[in-house]
């Protein structure tokens, strides 16, 4: 079943269509935009291709959805998603737009939109983008669409390393309204290394956390405490450094400890 297209206050994002092929290379074939991309620049056939395989990902029925971001007629991006590793709950997304129509909140309000979309079925629980960790444009897109940076990987590599400097990943998360009882999808508390779950303010209580690969129960058991015993005192010991309970023969012990 195809999805059908997403309104928001000034765009639309609808399912990819032939034409969209020129429409979309205007931006691809800029070296720029695919700077922090798997790929190089597109040419006319890059387009062609990348643009029929994408017809194909109509919903997430489909595993995967992708489509083009319109403003009056003109296509200024595209947005995807796509279950991770074939799970029902969890989706990635991934986004590209024009820098010709940057800083007009375009971006915003249609990755918005299509998170709102992905939220409305109930099977999803939460979704999450990766990006290269030089992309502070992305990491701030992110952010504003109520996303929290969970991880930076350092030196992952990648299929197209630009150059000498290995790749660093930087990913972020958000989850569904209805599975954080708090109230706000924003209030996400990081897992440690050394802690399957931790502990919030209790304002906020309960909170879901996330790890970079997965989410921890607000009922998860907490870690055990050390067990601490302090060691057994004899009455003597205790007769012998018990202060005095009045100054005078406080002052007397005292006398003792210095003259002997």
């Amino acid at each position: 079943m195809n999805v059908e297209p997403i309104h928001t206050e000034r765009l639309t994002l609808r399912l990819y269509e032939p034409a969209d092929a020129d429409r979309v290379l205007v931006y691809y074939s800029d070296p720029e935009v695919c700077r922090f991309l798997l790929h190089e620049a597109w040419t006319k056939a890059d387009a062609v291709a990348a643009v029929n395989k994408r017809m194909r990902r109509s919903g997430l029925n489909t595993q995967a959805l992708a489509m083009v971001v319109e403003h009056e007629g003109t296509v200024v991006g595209n947005v995807e998603a796509w279950l991770v590793d074939g799970s029902p709950a969890l989706v990635e997304l991934g986004w590209t737009f024009d820098p010709a129509v940057s800083g007009r909140g375009y971006a915003t309000e249609a990755v918005n939109g299509l998170i709102d979309h992905v939220f409305s079925l109930p099977q999803i629980h939460r979704v999450s983008a990766q990006m290269d960790g030089r992309n502070e444009a992305s990491a701030r897109l992110a952010a504003r669409v109520g996303m929290r940076q969970e991880a930076h990987f350092r030196q992952t590599g990648g299929a197209r390393a630009n150059g000498p400097t290995p790749w660093c990943t930087r990913c972020c998360a958000r989850i569904a309204d209805r599975y954080n009882r708090s109230g706000t999808s924003k209030i996400v508390t990081p897992v440690s290394s050394r802690h399957r779950c931790s502990r919030s303010p209790r304002s906020e209580r309960p909170v879901v956390t996330f790890t970079a690969c997965g989410w921890l129960s607000p009922t998860a058991p907490a870690p055990p405490k050390r067990a601490t015993q302090r060691p057994a005192r004899s009455s003597s010991w205790r007769a012998q450094y018990r202060r005095p309970s009045n100054p005078a023969a406080r002052n007397a012990a005292a006398h003792r400890c210095v003259n002997g």
